[in-house]
């Protein structure tokens, strides 16, 4: 009761902390709720959704489950981005508190370090972010299966877990980086179960690699893996920038640094001493498999970018969301050093502290260009060509445009030559 209790209340502390980020929607939020406003074709919901799952409307990839929740969650709530962010939040928090039990069923975490699990994860710059940008939906839905499948798993109900793995495969393909987590799982109780209960967890095995493969293999006939539509576009010329940048941001889960200064080597050192906590071979096995595998799950979307707030750059931190939450999963699960679990958890608020303050620059600059489109009588002209696009709403249209009525200052945020 106790332990229930105290993840509602760090939960309830949680959301009232998010609430200072409602500020205003931004980037892909304007553009979705803009559809939603300008309907041309008079759409159903369930003719948004067959066209998603046929790939008949335009996607920069096939994640028809997650895409088709985000609509759903869109037109039940109006397109409002504030209850669109808090349904990003309960995802998020339904995560933490699934697995959380998970390390007290499968592993006896007693309840203050399952409880250290659930607040390090949500107060994270990864839950920041993905709960203050709700086109982050595709990551909170697929880390909300794979946890209620973990959860399933661990209680024994292996149908269960089978389903809800599935569903995480049509929200984002970083499902694939719990498939070392599961792997451990199995790996475990293959040795230590009787011959009977060997068998459904075989069948579980290929269950997974059956929807795995139908997803893939779909998703390659929509959008070719690597080609010039695909939005992962694997150039391994950038593996090692990236991995880098990937590896130095981990702990903190924050672009805002570059090589060389304290804390790329911090990060870096971060990443080294969490790897060094997780005790047991399988263990550090499965977290080395997770860190590698995100390297080229991720591969060419990290860099360095210290001096610009107003880029895509500037959502960089969803990335980290499924594979921060698996190794801080693995983490907690081999009962590491609480020395070295402290240290880890205040580089990861420090970069929480950074991913807020700049998030909160970045939606006041917005919130300072619709204020004065809302005072224009015709188009506002933005030059800001980082994200060329029309906001019909609020009379609004930005891209490269030298002789722009405003401009953004891509480096530091607010509005200049106004």
């Amino acid at each position: 009761m106790y332990f229930k209790l105290a993840l509602m209340v760090i939960g309830a502390t949680w959301l009232v902390f998010l609430s200072g980020l409602m500020i205003t929607d931004v980037w892909d939020e304007t553009e979705i709720i803009q559809q939603f406003s300008v309907n041309p074709r008079g759409l159903s919901l369930l003719e948004i959704i067959i066209s998603i799952w046929t790939f008949e409307r335009p996607q920069v990839t096939w994640r028809p489950l997650g895409t088709s929740l985000l609509y759903s969650f869109a037109m039940l709530f109006d397109a409002n981005f504030v209850w669109l962010r808090y349904a990003n939040a309960l995802l998020l928090l339904g995560s933490a508190s699934l697995l959380a039990n998970s390390l007290t069923r499968r592993y006896e975490v007693d309840a203050n370090r399952a409880m250290a699990f659930f607040t390090v994860m949500l107060f994270s710059a990864s839950s920041l972010i993905i709960a203050s940008w709700f086109v982050n939906i595709f990551d909170a839905l697929c880390l909300f299966f794979l946890a209620l499948a973990l959860q399933s798993y661990v209680s024994n109900r292996l149908l269960a877990c089978g389903v809800s793995f599935s569903l995480a495969v049509f929200c984002k393909e970083s499902y694939v980086l719990a498939l070392p987590l599961f792997a451990w799982l199995l790996w475990e109780d293959m040795e230590s179960t009787s011959a009977g209960k060997v068998k459904p967890r075989i069948w579980l095995i290929f269950s997974v690699v059956a929807v795995s493969l139908a997803y893939w293999g779909l998703r390659q006939q929509f959008v070719p893996l690597g080609s010039a539509t695909d939005i992962h576009g694997l150039r391994f010329s950038l593996y090692v920038p990236s991995s880098a940048s990937f590896a130095s941001g981990f702990v903190a889960q924050t672009y805002t640094f570059r090589p060389g200064i304290a804390i790329f080597w911090i990060g870096g050192g971060a990443l080294l001493l969490a790897f060094w906590a997780v005790r047991g071979l399988r263990a550090k096995l499965t977290a080395l498999a997770i860190l590698g595998m995100s390297t080229v799950v991720y591969l060419g979307m990290f860099g360095f970018q210290t001096e610009h707030l107003m880029g895509a750059h500037h959502f960089v931190g969803r990335l980290y969301l499924i594979p921060f939450t698996l190794c801080l999963f693995v983490l907690f699960a081999s009962k590491p050093p609480p020395a070295a679990v402290l240290a880890l958890a205040l580089l990861s608020v420090w970069g929480m502290g950074r991913t807020w303050s700049r998030h909160v620059e970045f939606q006041q600059t917005f919130a300072e260009v619709h204020a004065l489109a809302e005072a224009k009588e015709d188009i506002l002209t933005v030059h800001y060509p980082q994200k060329p696009m029309q906001d019909l709403r609020r009379g609004l249209r930005y891209g490269d445009y030298p002789d722009a009525d405003i401009r953004i200052n891509v480096v530091e945020g607010g509005i200049d030559d106004y």
